[in-house]
């Protein structure tokens, strides 16, 4: 007997006010995308960029100095 199939799509339901949605609608037509994708993208996007600042990199010394000079701008990074 075959095992039933896993879900790859779980349904969201969110209760937002009418101008949230406006905002939302207008930023998704303007993407060229409908609203689900929309928001499942910007909301991806913001889980990952808060796991990112949570995230601890290790490296050594060199990999620190090159990571620092990557967030400076050129200028500065001339400098030191």
């Amino acid at each position: 007997m075959r095992s039933p199939a896993k879900k790859n799509e779980y349904p969201l339901s969110m209760r937002l006010p009418e101008q949230d949605i406006a905002i939302i609608d207008r930023a998704a037509d303007l993407r060229g995308s409908s609203r689900t994708e929309f928001v499942r993208e910007a909301a991806v996007r913001a889980a990952e960029a808060i796991i990112m600042e949570n995230t601890l990199l290790r490296g050594h010394g060199r990999c620190y100095t090159i990571l620092q000079d990557c967030r400076l701008p050129r200028a500065l990074s001339r400098q030191r």
